[in-house]
């Protein structure tokens, strides 16, 4: 299975900075309601940071909010609480569980970030499972051509 790099649509960009009360402190940054909806359960996560150090791995935690009809029979009010890592400077492929048509996201940023930019795309073809991938190879193709729109994105 190859994903096509011209299916990838860009859905969200966001740059967040901890609030700083004094020079010496700072306010961590609050867990992140995504405000657009996803329909596709293939997403790809961009999460960067211009203040933390190399050795960082960690940028977050993400979370599916789905409608579950219990308060709200539109909006996302439940939270289908996986807590996916995400690698910092690193794209992140997530097949997340098709349980619903649409669903949107919950991100939570490690308390000692003071800065987190967010990027988020949604493959728009049908595909197969990625769970189903036969090989490493596979995945590592995905992710090149995952690196490719980056790049064409970051010329434009």
């Amino acid at each position: 299975m190859t994903l096509n790099p011209d299916s990838w649509q860009f859905k969200w960009y966001q740059r967040f900075q901890a609030e700083r009360p004094t020079p010496d402190t700072y306010k961590p940054i609050s867990s992140i309601e995504v405000p657009v909806v996803f329909d596709s359960s293939l997403i790809a996560v961009l999460a960067t940071s211009n203040t933390a150090p190399t050795t960082w791995i960690t940028a977050g935690w993400l979370n599916q909010r789905i409608p579950s009809g219990i308060i709200n029979q539109i909006y996302p009010d439940a939270d289908f609480v996986q807590n996916r890592r995400i690698i910092l400077g690193r794209v992140t492929l997530l097949e997340l569980p098709k349980i619903t048509s649409n669903f949107s996201i919950n991100y939570v940023v490690p308390r000692w970030f003071v800065d987190i930019n967010l990027t988020f795309w949604q493959y728009t073809e049908e595909t197969a499972s990625v769970s189903s991938l036969d090989s490493l190879e596979e995945i590592k193709d995905i992710l090149s051509n995952i690196q490719k729109v980056l790049d064409r994105i970051r010329r434009e």
